[in-house]
């Protein structure tokens, strides 16, 4: 289903991971999504080729590194800004980065929530960024898990796009034309560190508070070569690198 200008644009394709498109109302081409399988070897960017004419990219990981991490948001109105995020992404925005969420949500597996909810929730986490002028130009969620706790069948099997898995990024890739090489991954999680290594991406770990992920891996620390306190730290790195 196709929606007006400025509203995300929700479809499933063949490949059955999903991607939510978002101008979130400001300037900007209408939505769209473009439905196939999977991606295609090689994609732009990838295996150090970039396509001419890629951009670079800022891939975030949503709770814990632009909102404040609930474990499972299964409510809009739970939705709250980390502290500088609205002015981190600003700053991406402005120098021209494609600004990318890939987001882990097997609360859709677990039958905590369904996948409207987490469309809902990005809406909401648009809006406070369009108040701050500030913008996502892409959302791409996994809603699969692996195993027992995955209480709804349809969504219990393994997948790619699940951070660390890369597939996220390499469909963001496919979908719109970025150079992963001059790009970026950002998040609060040793996933997420691993999804962007895997990509080729340069990595920021956001480590200003305690993440349940660094409990059982005590060497999280090392796997990015930046450790910033938060978003607002990580965009003075790269926005920068990235003109």
């Amino acid at each position: 289903m196709k929606e007006g200008r400025g509203k995300p644009d929700y479809a499933i394709g063949t490949r059955d991971e999903m991607k939510q498109d978002a101008t979130g109302g400001l300037a900007g081409a209408p939505p769209s999504r473009r439905v196939g399988d999977r991606f295609p070897s090689p994609a732009p960017g990838r295996d150090g080729v970039p396509t001419p004419g890629a951009k670079p990219a800022v891939f975030l990981d949503r709770d814990g590194t632009i909102i404040e991490d609930l474990d499972f948001i299964d409510d809009p109105a739970k939705v709250a800004l980390l502290p500088g995020a609205a002015q981190a992404i600003r700053r991406f925005n402005d120098a021209g980065l494609v600004t990318v969420v890939v987001s882990n949500q097997s609360g859709v597996a677990r039958g905590l929530f369904d996948e409207a909810t987490v469309r809902a929730v990005n809406d909401r986490l648009q809006a406070l960024l369009n108040e701050h002028g500030a913008r996502i130009d892409a959302f791409y969620y996994c809603p699969y898990l692996d195993g027992d706790e995955a209480v709804v069948e349809r969504y219990r099997k393994e997948s790619d796009w699940r951070k660390p898995g890369p597939g996220m990024l390499l469909a963001a890739v496919e979908d719109m034309g970025i150079d992963l090489t001059r790009s970026w991954m950002i998040g609060d999680a040793r996933r997420d560190i691993e999804a962007g290594q895997k990509c080729g991406c340069r990595t920021i770990l956001i480590s200003g508070r305690v993440h349940l992920d660094a409990l059982n891996r005590p060497k999280v620390h090392q796997d990015a070569p930046y450790r910033v306190t938060g978003l607002l730290e990580a965009a003075t790195i790269v926005a920068p690198v990235s003109n």
